[in-house]
């Protein structure tokens, strides 16, 4: 599988290519250190989805100028710059920031 993180600004229907899925998903700029930490967690704005697409099949091409980050499922999803998480991941997944 390959994977994309996309995000964007509005909301509109994602169509992807058959035996590829849409995980909708929160992108989080900040988590509370502790216990003791009581400031809330920080969402990115946007609307974030990974967007998974099996390997032999092509990603939708009205997509591309939403992608921020990708990777391949066994090599791990890179995070862009100022997010340190995803708040869904599929069982396997390997993210990194």
């Amino acid at each position: 599988m390959q994977d994309y993180l996309i995000k964007t600004n509005s909301v509109f229907e994602i169509v992807v290519p058959e035996r590829s899925a849409v995980l909708e998903t929160k992108a989080i700029e900040f988590l509370p250190s502790g216990e003791e930490d009581l400031r809330p967690i920080i969402y990115a704005p946007g609307n974030w989805y990974i967007v998974s697409v099996a390997v032999g099949e092509k990603f939708p091409d009205e997509l591309n100028d939403f992608i921020v980050a990708n990777g391949s499922r066994n090599k791990g999803l890179n995070l862009p710059q100022g997010i340190i998480a995803l708040s869904n991941v599929w069982a396997g997944m390997i993210i990194r920031s």
